[in-house]
Order: C-alpha cells, then sequence, then structure tokens
C-alpha cells in the first residue's frame, strides 16, 4: 500500500489545500461525516486529520502511510498512527465500531489488503463508510488509479465481507453531477458480517 507521488509531495499537496476546499471540508462534509461516524472510529487515511479534528477527537484514531502527515497530526493532538510499511494496520482486532475510509482506494492498485485490515481491525457487525470521488474529481488527479462506479464498490464490499446499508452522492444527491463538480463524492455505508 504505497502512494507514488514522493511523501513531501504528498504532504504539501494536503497542508496547501485551497481556501475553498478546506472550507468545504471542515465545514461541510466532515461534520455530515461526523454524524455518521459518531464519536469513536478510525479515519484510515487520515492525511493532515482534517476529519478528525471535527468535533470531539479524543477517543478516534487516524492511521496514514505518511510520516510527515501522521507528524502534523501529532503535533495538533490529535491520536494518529503510521501504517506499518507491509500495509498492515498498527490496530489491534476488533477495535472499532466504525472504519471511515475517505478519497483513499482511488489511489490504490489493489485495494485488496487495505480492506482485509478494515475488517479485521472492525468490531463485529461494524460499519465502514467509504468514500471515492465522482468522475471529474478522479481525472483532476494523476494518482489516481482506478475509478469505482457504485456497482463497483457493491461488488468489492460483499468480496470482503460487508453487506451494504445504503449508499448516497455529496453534496448534490444524483450521480450526474458528479461529471461537473470535482467535489461531488460517492459514499457506501456497509456493515461487516463478522461471526
Amino acid at each position: 500500500m504505497t502512494l507514488n507521488p514522493p511523501p513531501s509531495d504528498y504532504y504539501s499537496h494536503l497542508i496547501n489545500e485551497s481556501a475553498f476546499g478546506k472550507f468545504y471540508r471542515t465545514r461541510i462534509l466532515y461534520p455530515f461525516l461526523r454524524n455518521l461516524t459518531g464519536p469513536f472510529f478510525l479515519d484510515v487515511g487520515c492525511g493532515i486529520g482534517r476529519m478528525l479534528s471535527t468535533g470531539d477527537n479524543n477517543i478516534s484514531v487516524g492511521i496514514d502511510v505518511n510520516q510527515a502527515a501522521v507528524d502534523h497530526c501529532k503535533r495538533a493532538g490529535l491520536n494518529a498512527l503510521l501504517i506499518n510499511q507491509n500495509g498492515i494496520f498498527p490496530i489491534v482486532d476488533n477495535s472499532f465500531p466504525v472504519v471511515i475510509c475517505d478519497q483513499v482506494i482511488e489511489h490504490l492498485n489493489s485495494p485488496d489488503l487495505l480492506l482485509d485490515e478494515i475488517s479485521r481491525t472492525l468490531m463485529p457487525n461494524g460499519r465502514l463508510i467509504l468514500g471515492v470521488p465522482c468522475i471529474k474529481g478522479f481525472r483532476q488527479d494523476a494518482d489516481h488509479k482506478i475509478f469505482y462506479s457504485q456497482s463497483d464498490l457493491f461488488s468489492l464490499l460483499h468480496r470482503h465481507g460487508f453487506v451494504l446499508c445504503r449508499s448516497f452522492y455529496f453534496p448534490l444527491p444524483i450521480h450526474f453531477f458528479g461529471k461537473f463538480f470535482s467535489f461531488q463524492y460517492l459514499y457506501v455505508v456497509a456493515r461487516l458480517r463478522k461471526p
């Protein structure tokens, strides 16, 4: 589970987000997603911790592959850990009732290990909130590897033991807008089938 851009480029990309992007995420998107996650969750691919820092951040944990991003989170007083070189999360089994993985899997050549690790760290019947960009947003980042349609995500999650709870587009509730707006995302909420 590696990123193509050098780690310093990835970190620079995160901290140099546009004013609109920062406003959209911190004031609109992440407060909405925090209503879905509740107070206790694991943020996979937490970046510089914008999701973690929205609301009460004392009990949730973020993980990322980028040391500079994790260090940034720690300096901000957030709970953040570095994902091991082999892709294994530094999290014990069955630790979280909710995992959020937003705008991450499209950067991977294969999401299988990531989803296996998410399954391992989720509590039985835990929920995964998975977000991917729609087509315009996907095309705007050279590091994006795989475009996921709604049916692609359903199939992928089913193969990894998840049952679909709901899916939706955000901020506009129609798929069509993903052709024109880079901040239009697809989200799937799924429950893990685990004995």
